[in-house]
C-alpha cells in the first residue's frame, strides 16, 4: 500500500475568493501489488472521495470508510479534506480539480488510469463533486488555470446530493456557508444550482439518494439525473426506499443497523468498471 498526504495549496492571487490560510489536504492510497500476486501493477481507476457536512465541516464517516471500501475493490482512492466555512466558493472547486490535474500528472507514479478519474461526493461533498463535473471548464477553472485540458473528471459518484436550491427540497445552509457574503446573490444561487448547469462537456454519474432523506431530499438526485437525460449523458440513479440522510456506507461501519442500501458500494464499483460508464 502507498500511502501519502498531499497539500493543495492555492494561489489566492488568482481567485476571487478570500484566503483564510487553510491548505487542503488530500489522503492517497495506492494498492500496490505483490510480487506473488503479480509481476507488474496495473493502472487503476481512481476515485476522489469528498466527504460532506454543509460546506461547514468535513465528515469523518462519509471519508477514509468510503475510500478503503475503493481500495478494497482494487481502485486508488484519495480524500479531500477541501476548504469549508469561512472559505468560499470557488476554492473548493480549484482544490478538487488541482487534485485531477495532480493525478493526471503523476499517473505513472501512483499507477493511475488517467481515463479513470472519478469524483465521489455525499451531501454537499455531493454538490462539490457535481460542480467538478459541470464547471470544471467555466470561467472560475480558465481564471485560474489557464488551460482546462485534463481537469474534466471521467465520471461522478453521488450520494444524496445536495443539486438545487431554487425550491423547498433545497438545503439552503450549504448553499449560505459556501458563498458566505454574496449567499444572497440571485445569479450566484442560479449559477450554483448545478441541475442548470449540465451541458455536453459534463461526465457518466452513478447518483443514489433514499425516499426517506428530508436532510436532502431524492428529487435534488432526480433533478440531476433528468438533466443529464436531456443531453443524452448516460447516467444510473437509484433511490432506495429506507435510510436516513447520511448514510454513508449503508452498513454497521458507519451505522448502527445495516441497511440494503449498502448495496451502493458494489453498484457504484462495477459501474465504475464497466466500460459504457465513459463517454
Amino acid at each position: 500500500m502507498i500511502y501519502e498526504r498531499i497539500d493543495l495549496k492555492l494561489d489566492y492571487s488568482k481567485i476571487d475568493a478570500p484566503d483564510t490560510g487553510y491548505v487542503a489536504k488530500m489522503d492517497l492510497y495506492v494498492p500496490n501489488e505483490s510480487r506473488e500476486a503479480s509481476a507488474y501493477t496495473p493502472k487503476r481507476p481512481t476515485v476522489i472521495v469528498l466527504p460532506g457536512g454543509g460546506y461547514g465541516w468535513t465528515s469523518r464517516r462519509e471519508a477514509d470508510p468510503i475510500a478503503l471500501n475503493f481500495v478494497a475493490k482494487g481502485m486508488n482512492a484519495c480524500v479531500i479534506n477541501y476548504s469549508v466555512v469561512p472559505s468560499t466558493f470557488p476554492s473548493a472547486l480549484l482544490e478538487v480539480l488541482s487534485a485531477i490535474k495532480f493525478l493526471r500528472e503523476n499517473a505513472e507514479k501512483y499507477f493511475v488510469n488517467k481515463d479513470k478519474i472519478f469524483v465521489c461526493g455525499f451531501s454537499a461533498g455531493g454538490h462539490l463533486a457535481a460542480s467538478a463535473g459541470t464547471l470544471w471548464n467555466k470561467k472560475e477553472a480558465v481564471k485560474y488555470f489557464g488551460d482546462v485540458e485534463g481537469l474534466r473528471p471521467d465520471g461522478l459518484v453521488l450520494g444524496y446530493p445536495v443539486i438545487t436550491n431554487d425550491d423547498k427540497k433545497s438545503h439552503l445552509g450549504s448553499f449560505d456557508a459556501l458563498l458566505g457574503d454574496k449567499k444572497g446573490d440571485k445569479e450566484m444561487l442560479e449559477y450554483l444550482c448545478l441541475d442548470k448547469q449540465v451541458s455536453a462537456d459534463t461526465p457518466p454519474a452513478f447518483i443514489w439518494s433514499t425516499y426517506e432523506d428530508d436532510g436532502v431530499p431524492c428529487e435534488n438526485s432526480i433533478r440531476f439525473a433528468l438533466a443529464l437525460r436531456e443531453q443524452r449523458i448516460p447516467f444510473e440513479l437509484h433511490i432506495y426506499e429506507k435510510g436516513e440522510h447520511g448514510a454513508a456506507t449503508g452498513d454497521r461501519v458507519t451505522n448502527f443497523r445495516p441497511l440494503r442500501l449498502k448495496n451502493w458500494l458494489e453498484d457504484a464499483a462495477a459501474w465504475i468498471y464497466d466500460e459504457r460508464s465513459q463517454k
